[in-house]
C-alpha cells in the first residue's frame, strides 16, 4: 500500500525542476537502498525517520538509472502508470530526491563494478511449509545495477538481482513469517506487479544459501507457552502501586487517629533509575529536627511519576520537589505547570544540577516559568529541609506568603513579583548527618527489577576547577567522606536486592586508599551473589597510586569490561584555558597498561570544541588516540548552566556561541569559540564520524597503521585525504565505493554493498593516490583487512593465508608502543615484507558483532566495535545488540 510522503519545506516546484534539468537525473551515491527492519528505505540519518520508499519509489529510482529519460513528467507519468500511483505522488517523491542531492543531472549513470554470479548453488524446487518462520538477517545494502537492486556477498559475489516488485515482495521477510503470507502479503501491495510463487520461492532459496535468512519451525496445533517477563517498566508500575496503596492506607489509619490531614511532599522524577539525589534529600527531612518534618508532612514514595495520581495529588494544595537533570527538565517543568494549574495553592521547588544558579539565568527563568516557586541551588538536603520547615507555616493556604523563607540560605524564591535571592549555603562538612535512603528502606519497592541501575556516593566534591563541568556544583571544593560502613550497607543492599549495574557518583572515586576496601567488597559481593554485575562511575584524575589495585580487584571478580580515561584533550593551550592543566596527561600513560594488562577494552573520552580548541588540536587529539592505540570516545562539549564555562564573563572572554539557548531539554552544544569557527567544528564534526566508523570501528584500521609504515603518512592524515579526495561529490564518479563509505558509511553502519568491492576500490586509491607500492605485503594487508570486517552471511570460523604475518607484525607494532615508541613505531618495527607467510583465523564467537551491523554509529562510545575474534583484535563489549542498549560495565578515569 502506497503511503504518501511528507510534503519537505525545500522541495522543488515542478518548474523549477524543469529548469534545472540539464542532463538525465540519476542516482548518486547518495542514493543507498537498504531492506531494513521496517521495510525498504533510504539510508540516510539526516532525513528522521529514515525515509521509507515504496514500489513507485523504487520503479522512479530504476527508471532514472537505466533509462534515457531528460523529461522528468515522462518517466513520471510511466512509473504512476506500471505502478497504479498518483502522478503527483510520483512527482514529489522525484523533487524531494533531487532537493535531497539523491538525483542529480548526469550525462551518464556513474561507472559501476561488474560482479560474478556467486559460484554456490541455490535451493530450487524448494517449498516452504506452513510451519516454517522465514526472516532475513538485516540490514542489508543494494546496489542499483542497470536499473536493478543486487544483493552482492562479502567476497564480491552476486547473490540475486531484484526488479522493484521482486525488492518490496522480499521485503515481506524483513520480520519471521511463514511463506503463505509473505506471498500474499505482496500480492496485497503490488496487485498486478505481483511476483510469482515460484520466482519468489527461486530468491528466498538463493538467500538461504547465502545463508542470508533465518528458518525457525513451530507447531501450531502444540505451541509450547513461554513465561511472561515483565519489564522494568511494568515491574516498577506493579511494585509503585502496591506501595502507593499501602502508604494510603497506612495514612487514612493514622488520619482516623489524629484528626490531622498531612500535606504531601511529592517527588518528580521520570527515570527507571533510583532517584538517589531525592531519596538523599528526603532521608535528610525525615530526621531534620528531631523528626519534625516527618511528623507534619506526608512524604510520598511514588519515586517514578505517574499521571494517574494527578488528581489525587492535586485535590489538596502539597508540595512538590522536582529534581532537575538535562534529561528529565523539560517533563518537570510540563508537571510543575500542571500542577499549578490544577491546585495553584500547592508550591512547587525545583532543584538539580539544569536548574540555574547564577543570578541573571535564574531570575530569566522565574520570568519564563511562572508556575515555578522555589529554586534550591547547589547542595539541596539542608536547604531542602529548612525550606519545608518554614513552609509548615503556610501551606494549606490559599496564595501561601513565601516571604517565610527570608534568609534560608541556598534558595531564591518569588515574592510579590519580585526575585529573591538568598546567601548561598556551606556545603555540608559532616555527611554522616544525612542518612541513607537505600539503608532507611525508601527503595526498597525497587527489588525486584530486572536490570535495575543504583547510583551511591562514598565521598562529595572534587578539588579541581575545570571550566566545562559542574560536579553538582562541588568545583573546588574540599572532598568530604561518607562514613564507610554506611558505603559498605548500601553495597551489600545493591547485592541482596540484585541491582545489575552501581554507578558511583563521586567526582574521584579511588583518591584514597579505603577505595580499595570498597572494590574489594564489590567483589566478593558479586562472587558470593552474582550482583552487582556492573560498578563504576567517574576515577581519580591526578593520582594512580590506588586505581591499580582496583582495576585488578575489579577484573580478577568479571566486573568491568571496558576502561575510560577521561582526558578531554591533550593540547596544552586547551587545559590551561578549561583549568585543567593541573591534571597531569602523563599519569594516565601507566594506567593505561594496567588496564590493558587486566585485559579491560580501553577507551579516552575527549570533548570535541572546547573554548582553546583548534581544528588542529582536535585532529592531534585524535592522533595521540591512534598512536597510543587506545579507542576514543568523542562527546560534544555542551554547556552546562552551573559551569564555571556558563558564567557571563567566561563566556565573553571566549566568544562562546551555541546551537541553542540554555534551557529545560535544551542540549546547549558549542558551536564556535575565539578560537574555531562553525566551519571548523562542521569539519570537526565530518572527521569525528570518519575516525569512529574508520578507526573505532575498525573498518579501515588496519590498513591505516600500513599506510603509516608505508608512506609515512599518519593515520588521520591519511582519512583525511579519504575524505578529501574520494568523499567530495566530484569524485563520486572515480571512487564510487569509496565515497560511498566515508560519507554514508556512518548511517549505514552496514557493508557498502560488498567489502570486497570496497576492498577493490581501496587498494587502486593506495596504491595511485598515496604510493602505496603494489605488491604482497599490500595483498597480505587488504587480505587481512577484509577478513576482519562484518557482513552477514559469513561462514565461521574462517581461516586466511596471507603472504606476510599480519598477525605477527601487528603484535610487534603493540609492543614497540608500549615500550614507548607510540610515536615512532613505525621506524622500530620492520616493514611487513619482511616477515614470512602467515595465517589469520577470524571467528565472531557470540554473534555479537553481526549483531551490531546496522547499529548506531555513537554505540561505540559504549565499548562497540567491529573487531572480529582474531590475533590482532581489540578487546570489545559483547552484548545481544539492543538500540537502547545503555552504558554499564564502564570504569571512568577523570
Amino acid at each position: 500500500m502506497r503511503v504518501p510522503l511528507p510534503r519537505s519545506d525545500t522541495e522543488l516546484e515542478d518548474s523549477q525542476l524543469s529548469e534545472q534539468i540539464l542532463h538525465p537525473l540519476r542516482p548518486t551515491t547518495r542514493m543507498v537502498v537498504e531492506l531494513q527492519s521496517t521495510g525498504v528505505r533510504l539510508s540516510n540519518r539526516y532525513i528522521a525517520p529514515p525515509m521509507p520508499v515504496y514500489f513507485p519509489d523504487l520503479l522512479l529510482i530504476s527508471e532514472l538509472h537505466a533509462g534515457d529519460y531528460i523529461d522528468t513528467e515522462e518517466a513520471a507519468r510511466k512509473v504512476a502508470e506500471r505502478a497504479g500511483a498518483t502522478l503527483d505522488d510520483v512527482k514529489r517523491f522525484q523533487r524531494r530526491m533531487v532537493t535531497s542531492g539523491r538525483l542529480r543531472r548526469q550525462a551518464k549513470p556513474l561507472p559501476v563494478v561488474e560482479v560474478q554470479p556467486s559460484p554456490a548453488p541455490a535451493i530450487t524446487g524448494y517449498s516452504y511449509p506452513d510451519s516454517c518462520l522465514i526472516a532475513l538477517k538485516l540490514p542489508l545494502p543494494l546496489r542499483l545495477y542497470k536499473g536493478s537492486y543486487q544483493l552482492i556477498d562479502h567476497d564480491g559475489y552476486l547473490l540475486v538481482e531484484l526488479t522493484a516488485a521482486e525488492l518490496v515482495a522480499l521485503s515481506e521477510f524483513v520480520r519471521p513469517i511463514n511463506f503463505a503470507s509473505g506471498f500474499a502479503g505482496q500480492r496485497q501491495s503490488l496487485a498486478g506487479a505481483a511476483v510469482s510463487e515460484i520466482r519468489l520461492q527461486e530468491i528466498l532459496g538463493r538467500l538461504e544459501t547465502a545463508n542470508l535468512l533465518t528458518r525457525t519451525e513451530h507447531s501450531a496445533e502444540s505451541p509450547v507457552a513461554a513465561p511472561v517477563q515483565l519489564s522494568r517498566t511494568q515491574v516498577n508500575k506493579k511494585n509503585f502501586a502496591r506501595q502507593a496503596a499501602e502508604q494510603d492506607e497506612q495514612e487514612s489509619v493514622r488520619e482516623r487517629e489524629t484528626g490531622k490531614v498531612r500535606p504531601k511532599v511529592i517527588p518528580v522524577w521520570f527515570d527507571e533509575g533510583i532517584p538517589a539525589a531525592l531519596g538523599l534529600i528526603f532521608a535528610y527531612a525525615k530526621v531534620y529536627g528531631e523528626g519534625c518534618l516527618d511528623e507534619f508532612y506526608n512524604f510520598r514514595k511514588d519515586w517514578v511519576w505517574d499521571d494517574d495520581r494527578l488528581a489525587g495529588f492535586t485535590a489538596r494544595p502539597a508540595i512538590y520537589l522536582c529534581s532537575n537533570y538535562l534529561w528529565s527538565h523539560e517533563k518537570s517543568i510540563a508537571v510543575s505547570e500542571t500542577v499549578k494549574r490544577l491546585s495553584p495553592h500547592s508550591i512547587t521547588i525545583h532543584g538539580g544540577p539544569d536548574t540555574p544558579k547564577y543570578p541573571e539565568d535564574a531570575k530569566a527563568y522565574f520570568e519564563k516559568f511562572p508556575h515555578v516557586d522555589i529554586i534550591i541551588r547547589g547542595e539541596g538536603e539542608a536547604s531542602a529541609a529548612e525550606t519545608l520547615d518554614r513552609l509548615r507555616g503556610v501551606i494549606g493556604q490559599e496564595n501561601p506568603d513565601l516571604s517565610v523563607l527570608e534568609g534560608v540560605a541556598g534558595i531564591s524564591y518569588r515574592y510579590r513579583g519580585d526575585v529573591i535571592r538568598n546567601p548561598d549555603r556551606p556545603r555540608i562538612e559532616d555527611l554522616d548527618t544525612i542518612p541513607s535512603p537505600y539503608l532507611m528502606g525508601l527503595f526498597d519497592a525497587y527489588k525486584g527489577a530486572p536490570r535495575l541501575h543504583v547510583t551511591i556516593e562514598t565521598n562529595r566534591g572534587c578539588p579541581y576547577g575545570c571550566t566545562f563541568c559542574d560536579w553538582g556544583s562541588a568545583t573546588t571544593s574540599k572532598i568530604r567522606k561518607f562514613d564507610l560502613d554506611r558505603v559498605l550497607g548500601e553495597l551489600e543492599w545493591c547485592s541482596s536486592s540484585k541491582v545489575q549495574s552501581v554507578s558511583v557518583a563521586d567526582a574521584n572515586f579511588g583518591v584514597f586508599e579505603r577505595d580499595v576496601a570498597i572494590a574489594e567488597r564489590v567483589g566478593e559481593l558479586k562472587r558470593a551473589t552474582g550482583y552487582p554485575e556492573a560498578f563504576g562511575g567517574s576515577y581519580a584524575k591526578n593520582s594512580t597510586k590506588y586505581l591499580q589495585k582496583i582495576i585488578k580487584v575489579m577484573a580478577e571478580a568479571d566486573i568491568l569490561t571496558q576502561g575510560v580515561l577521561s582526558l578531554q584533550t591533550m593540547d596544552d593551550n586547551t587545559l590551561s584555558v578549561i583549568k585543567r592543566s593541573n591534571i597531569k596527561v602523563e599519569k594516565y600513560d601507566a594506567l593505561a597498561n594496567e588496564m590493558r594488562n587486566a585485559k579491560l577494552q580501553l577507551s579516552v573520552e575527549l570533548m570535541m570544541g572546547l573554548p582553546g580548541a583548534t581544528l588542529k588540536s582536535f585532529i592531534e587529539d585524535l592522533q595521540q588516540c591512534i598512536d597510543r592505540d587506545i579507542q576514543a570516545r568523542i562527546n560534544h562539549t555542551t554547556l552546562l548552566v552551573n559551569s564555571p564555562m556558563n558564567s557571563p564573563d567566561y563566556r565573553t572572554e571566549h566568544q562562546i556561541v551555541t546551537g541553542t539557548e540554555i534551557g529545560p531539554g535544551k542540549m546547549p552544544v558549542l558551536v564556535s569559540t575565539k578560537t574555531y569557527t562553525r566551519d571548523d567544528l562542521n569539519r570537526m564534526l565530518d572527521i569525528r564520524q570518519l575516525y569512529i566508523l574508520l578507526d573505532n570501528f575498525g573498518v579501515l584500521r588496519l590498513c591505516a597503521r600500513f599506510v603509516r609504515q608505508q608512506t609515512g603518512m599518519a593515520e588521520m592524515e591519511f582519512y583525511q585525504k579519504l575524505l578529501n579526495e574520494a568523499g567530495q561529490s566530484e569524485h563520486e564518479a572515480r571512487w564510487p565505493l569509496l565515497n560511498t563509505l566515508v560519507t554514508w558509511g556512518q548511517h549505514m553502519m552496514s557493508p557498502v554493498y560488498s567489502w570486497a568491492l570496497v576492498i577493490a576500490e581501496l587498494r587502486q586509491f593506495l596504491v595511485q593516490e598515496c604510493a602505496v607500492p603494489d605488491d604482497s605485503a599490500l595483498d597480505a594487508i587488504l587480505a587481512a583487512q577484509h577478513a576482519l570486517m562484518p557482513a552477514h552471511g559469513r561462514v565461521y570460523p574462517f581461516v586466511v593465508e596471507l603472504p606476510h604475518d599480519v598477525v605477527a607484525w601487528h603484535s610487534q607494532m603493540l609492543s614497540a608502543k608500549a615500550a614507548g615508541h607510540w610515536r615512532d613505531w613505525q621506524m622500530v618495527v620492520p616493514p611487513l615484507s619482511s616477515y614470512g607467510p602467515g595465517r589469520l583465523e577470524v571467528n565472531d564467537v557470540n554473534g555479537s558483532v553481526a549483531n551490531t551491523l546496522g547499529c548506531d554509529l555513537e554505540l561505540s562510545a559504549n565499548g562497540v566495535n567491529w573487531d572480529m575474534d582474531s590475533g590482532i583484535a581489540r578487546a570489545r563489549v559483547d552484548q545481544e545488540f539492543n538500540p537502547a542498549w545503555q552504558a554499564e560495565n564502564i570504569i571512568q578515569v577523570g
